[in-house]
């Protein structure tokens, strides 16, 4: 009964835009950097605590520590930052394997993206999002590809993408399952204030 009750959370789709970075990795890729990228972040979230810092002038406080969802953003940034360098000097070239598309609809289990360049099904993509700017939610994800469906673009060819969801701890699950029942709350109160008017 529990187990049916977690695919039933997962299940739950938030349909509305959001921004998306993303790149093509390969599997030797994805294994190779699976292990750096998914470690606990404790070590280096230690590192980036600031205590509290007292006012030279009024003995007050006037700091506090890191936000942690802050911070893990920044860690990740750093990661991503390594990996940029990486590419660059594998001459590896941008526009072959990353760019950036529009998240259509999000769940605890995958997603759906629509991008202007061509896929494979079964490819890894390694994609990042900023679901919500207060309260921060950044999602750093990989997933595979498990469906494509070509679009008409207007200048040019578009592609649904579903990507299932491969690294996502419980705990991220749970805060997207948050924000899609947060954002569907949202959107029944704005149709009824429209309904009332």
């Amino acid at each position: 009964m529990i187990t049916e009750e977690k695919e039933l959370r997962s299940d739950v789709r938030g349909g509305f835009s959001y921004a998306i970075d993303y790149e093509i990795v390969t599997p030797e890729e994805f294994h190779s950097i699976r292990e750096k990228t998914l470690r606990p972040l404790t070590k280096d979230l230690e590192k980036l605590k600031i205590g509290r810092v007292r006012s030279d002038n009024d003995n007050m406080d006037t700091g506090s520590a890191i936000n942690g969802d802050i911070a893990e953003f920044f860690v990740r940034m750093d990661e991503k930052l390594d990996k940029i360098l990486l590419m660059l000097s594998k001459n590896k070239a941008f526009s072959e394997c990353s760019g950036r598309g529009t998240g259509n609809n999000i769940s605890a289990s995958g997603m759906n993206i629509c991008i202007d360049r061509p896929v494979k099904q079964g490819q890894i993509v390694h994609a990042n999002m900023i679901l919500s700017k207060i309260p921060f939610f950044y999602i750093d994800v990989y997933g595979e590809i498990i469906r494509i469906n070509a679009l008409e673009g207007k200048d040019r060819p578009l592609y649904n993408v579903g990507i299932k969801f491969l690294n996502l701890d419980e705990a991220v699950r749970e805060k997207i399952v948050a924000y899609v029942f947060q954002r569907q709350r949202e959107t029944i109160r704005k149709s009824k204030n429209e309904a009332d008017q």
